[in-house]
């Protein structure tokens, strides 16, 4: 081959190798945040209007019917816009159910929302309660469950919640319950700063509810749920 083409070959290799290594990679684009929704949440929290359970006091024989009022869930997609103002960028899921008691006049909140598990955070279902026409005057915000394993303890305001047990089946008298978790909750803001057991059961909600200070429990008696 004559030297001319040799060089030139060389030349064009030489070239072509450089502009390849001049290339920037581009990055990849912020895609924010973006995880399966854990569906057990739905199940052991969220209940839409038309549901209802009815409890009876251990102490006085009282009856307290809570029934669901509204419910709602869905998914928003946070831009530039909403992380310019503060918010994660992605994609969540949330959901949120209100019930109100007939015996104390509370109205009790269910409320899951995604944007909460960015940093790592567990899944988590919070309950909140609020004052309403006749009820007492002490609001509160505390972990009704979260996806957690077994003795695990979360913190929440002024109180701590652990999940103690979980029962493939649970009785309450003649009523047999599948799937339900055992979670104690620390000086609760939902039951006037009491310490108290929940039973949660799956496809149900709460079927028991021990205050442990006052010595009162409140056992699910009949129920009819939506979900």
């Amino acid at each position: 081959m004559p030297m001319k083409k040799i060089v030139y070959v060389l030349f064009v290799c030489i070239c072509l190798t450089g502009c390849q290594k001049c290339k920037k990679k581009q990055p990849e684009p912020d895609k924010g945040f973006s995880a399966p929704v854990n569906t057990d949440l739905y199940a052991y929290a969220y209940f839409k209007p038309g549901t209802y359970w009815v409890y009876q006091d251990s102490i006085s024989g009282i009856l307290d019917s809570v029934y669901i009022t509204y419910a709602n869930s869905g998914t928003y997609t946070n831009g530039d816009a909403e992380v310019a103002q503060g918010f994660y960028r992605g994609t969540f899921s949330w959901f949120k159910c209100d019930a109100i008691s007939s015996y104390d006049h509370y109205q009790y909140e269910n409320w899951m929302d995604q944007s909460f598990e960015v940093n790592g955070s567990a899944p988590t279902v919070n309950r909140e309660r609020y004052q309403m026409p006749g009820s007492g005057s002490i609001s509160g915000l505390t972990i009704h469950l979260a996806a957690i394993d077994l003795e695990k303890t979360l913190y929440v305001s002024l109180d701590h919640v652990i999940y103690k047990s979980y029962y493939n089946s649970f009785s309450i008298n003649a009523q047999t319950f599948l799937a339900t978790q055992k979670w104690y909750n620390y000086d609760s803001n939902c039951d006037d700063n009491q310490n108290t057991n929940y039973y949660i059961a799956k496809n149900i909600g709460i079927v028991r509810r021990e205050q442990l200070d006052s010595n009162r429990t409140w056992s699910l008696i009949r129920y009819n749920i939506v979900q």
